[in-house]
């Protein structure tokens, strides 16, 4: 190649460059969707809402739980769900790898070599072996004059983007449903000690009626009432030990483990979390818009804008830089060849049959319906969000009155069990007080769960567990 062509494709590629960078992009610039969000919630928590919002990202440390703390961080380092959203960033990213890649020229290189021997035809068969050798290279290099290649790469950034949002709504998904799970196991606990507590009870009563049957002062029927009310408490036993291991398994495959084996460590402890009043503060409207499946959905539109651009691009040239280098050797003269060949090309699709404004209506169609559901999802966001405030109030109330009617159930029952020793009552009374004793108990300890529950709801439907600052996705 002489210095003279090197000079003139220098230039020329000079000049295409210049175009590239200085080239305009068709098809929309994209805006951020403008949506209007109330400023305070219809129904208030009860603690109400003033504190700092910093408590959503870590939500759950405020239980102060260590051993929910410990499932969470095993939760976010062995979950596969996780880490299957970890390996689509990495696909997306790739991706984008791949679109941005169309900017850069490619080189191609062929080669060949040819051993002949002297009883073989060639143009230079002298009746000698012979070795040919040949090597090109092309070049091929689109000028991206109307944007399509940026526009592309506008939509693999924003589809990134997106999936990252993905990983984060995995993230808050994962840290509130191993919290309920966690929660859950806790209630069956609590249930549990109620349950056995209300047997020891009915054993008693077992012992009494049949004391009082030897001495006389009563029946076979009291005894059968007994021992009939104290079956069917002990057969209650069986259903939360069972919804104990399902929990307890539902844990295992949220933290990546076999079934069992976090036994251990949850059994370490008994105690129902209690819920700090910073929890229910700071919960502001505005923190919708933090949530990853909102983010996620934004996304999607600027990503779907872009590719309005790259479908209208279609409507307009593509231009392209290429060449070619070859040499050629025949091995028996010791001369070689070499020839180059360079220059602009464009291809323009003047008639497809109206295809090209047909994709972009499609496109700009797609935009419409990922806007529609953006605005749909943050209504439904505020709608859970309320909801979940409602339930956690309502639940509130609801747990004040049971506690209440517990007190008030245990010396009913202390009550009825001294009048039927003194013989001034039925033995019915006495079990009617300890059926509605152990009810009032057990409602109790699933209300005190469901508290918990309901705001842990409230923080995932406030997309709580992840903070942009310190998030490892970033």
């Amino acid at each position: 190649m002489k210095i003279n062509d090197i000079t003139k494709i220098l230039f020329v590629l000079t000049i295409m460059l210049f175009i590239t960078i200085t080239g305009c992009k068709v098809g929309p610039d994209y805006t951020p969707i403008e949506t209007t969000i109330p400023d305070v919630w219809h129904e208030t928590l009860l603690q109400g809402n003033t504190a700092s919002s910093q408590s959503v990202h870590t939500w759950w440390q405020q239980l102060n739980d260590p051993i929910l703390n410990q499932l969470i961080a095993q939760a976010d380092d062995q979950n596969l769900n996780l880490k299957e959203a970890i390996e689509r960033i990495a696909a997306s990213r790739a991706r984008r790898g791949i679109t941005a890649g169309a900017a850069i020229p490619t080189l191609d290189s062929r080669g060949s070599y040819q051993r002949t021997d002297k009883n073989f035809f060639s143009p230079y068969d002298d009746g000698k072996e012979a070795n040919i050798n040949d090597l090109s290279i092309d070049c091929s290099w689109e000028i991206d004059l109307f944007g399509r290649i940026a526009r592309s790469v506008e939509s693999a950034d924003a589809s990134l983007q997106a999936t990252i949002e993905d990983y984060r709504d995995v993230k808050v998904s994962l840290y509130s449903e191993v919290a309920i799970n966690y929660i859950q196991y806790r209630t069956l606990q609590q249930r549990m000690v109620y349950a056995n507590n209300n047997i020891t009870t009915q054993k008693a009563a077992v012992k009494l009626t049949r004391d009082r049957l030897k001495a006389g002062v009563s029946g076979d029927l009291d005894v059968a009432q007994a021992e009939t009310n104290l079956s069917r408490s002990k057969a209650f036993i069986p259903d939360l030990t069972q919804n104990k291991m399902r929990v307890l398994n539902r844990l295992c495959t949220l933290l990546g483990k076999h079934p069992g084996t976090l036994y251990p460590l949850i059994n370490k402890g008994d105690a129902m979390p209690a819920v700090a009043a910073e929890m229910t503060s700071g919960l502001a409207t505005n923190l919708i818009r933090q949530r990853p499946d909102i983010r996620k959905a934004e996304r999607r539109i600027a990503s779907q804008s872009a590719q309005i651009g790259v479908a209208t691009s279609e409507l307009y040239p593509r231009f392209s830089l290429s060449g070619t280098f070859a040499i050629t050797s025949d091995g028996i003269s010791g001369d070689s060849a070499d020839a180059t060949a360079w220059g602009p090309l464009f291809s323009w699709n003047l008639f497809n049959g109206s295809r090209t404004k047909n994709n972009i209506k499609q496109q700009e169609a797609i935009l419409a319906q990922y806007i529609y559901q953006y605005e749909h999802l943050i209504l439904s966001a505020l709608e859970q969000s309320q909801n979940n405030i409602t339930a956690f109030n309502s639940e509130n109330q609801k747990h004040e009155t049971l506690t209440h009617s517990v007190a008030s159930a245990k010396r009913t029952e202390s009550l009825v069990q001294t009048l039927y020793t003194t013989g001034l009552t039925s033995f019915l009374n006495v079990l009617e007080a300890q059926r509605t004793s152990f009810t009032v108990q057990d409602e109790l300890a699933q209300s005190e769960g469901k508290i918990i529950i309901n705001l842990i709801e409230l923080y995932r439907s406030l997309g709580g567990g992840w903070d942009y600052r310190t998030d490892a996705a970033q």
